[in-house]
């Protein structure tokens, strides 16, 4: 929700249409894993074309399911590959490149670095790259007090396998100061890191159009358009996170 939130108001009337397929433009998804952000993005966001690439041939296999079961087989397609390199694409072909949930799950910073230099090639001048990823805390109290609140669906649910990856995950992630280091000074864009106030659990990094002054052009999507992505017993903490959000901090990162 977060994301699809964010990309919404950031691309203006240059993104998709919500809920349908009229919008004529074309969106990326990097280290999509079993698909479900690439549909959203086709199903909520309304780009007509999306890709998603992995290096996972499982995760291609349960993605490419998913998109039979939704009926987006057409609109929503899945390549095999190495975010590293997008030579086989098209430079400048997308409105949006997305790297969600991914950051995190390389070893150095350097791979964030290249990562993000291949996404400013493939998008367009006027296009958006848009990253969200979760915020190492700054001690391990802090770290093992948000898996308590934050995993007990996961228990209560009796899945002890995502509580466990979801704990490891926090610990992988990168603090707000090295993601912001991994933006790409070459690239011609308007790089800006978005962090919640108190304590930060996600951060974004928005690659913008080096003409584009303000980071959103338009109000926020309403919970209906979200209801898809937002169940019921959740509906109380999008609430607080969206307002930790809109009451927290919008850093410009290059000169741009």
């Amino acid at each position: 929700a977060l994301a699809l939130n964010c990309i919404w108001r950031a691309r203006g009337n240059q993104g998709g249409n919500r809920g349908g397929n009229q919008g004529g433009h074309r969106a990326l998804d990097l280290c999509c894993g079993p698909g479900f952000f690439t549909l959203l993005l086709n199903r909520r966001l309304g780009y007509r074309e999306v890709l998603g690439v992995d290096l996972s041939r499982n995760m291609l296999d349960a993605a490419r399911r998913n998109a039979v079961a939704a009926d987006r087989q057409e609109q929503v397609r899945f390549r095999e590959g190495s975010v590293f390199d997008l030579s086989g694409l098209q430079k400048q072909s997308f409105d949006l490149v997305a790297f969600c949930n991914g950051a995190h799950q390389f070893d150095a910073i350097d791979d964030v670095v290249r990562v993000l230099a291949q996404a400013a090639q493939v998008v367009k001048p006027d296009g958006l790259v848009f990253v969200l990823d979760p915020v190492r805390q700054k001690t391990q109290r802090l770290t093992e007090g948000y898996v308590r609140v934050a995993g007990e669906d996961y228990l209560r649910q009796g899945l002890t396998a995502f509580h466990r990856q979801f704990r490891e995950s926090l610990y992988a992630s990168w603090s707000p100061q090295e993601l912001a280091g991994a933006v790409p000074q070459s690239s011609g864009r308007r790089w800006v890191q978005i962090l919640p106030s108190g304590l930060p659990t996600f951060q974004m990094l928005l690659g913008l159009p080096s003409s584009q002054r303000r980071t959103y052009l338009r109000p926020a999507m309403s919970p209906a358009d979200l209801r898809e992505v937002i169940p019921p017993h959740a509906a109380f903490d999008w609430k607080l996170l969206s307002a930790a959000f809109a009451a927290g901090s919008s850093t410009k990162l290059n000169a741009q």
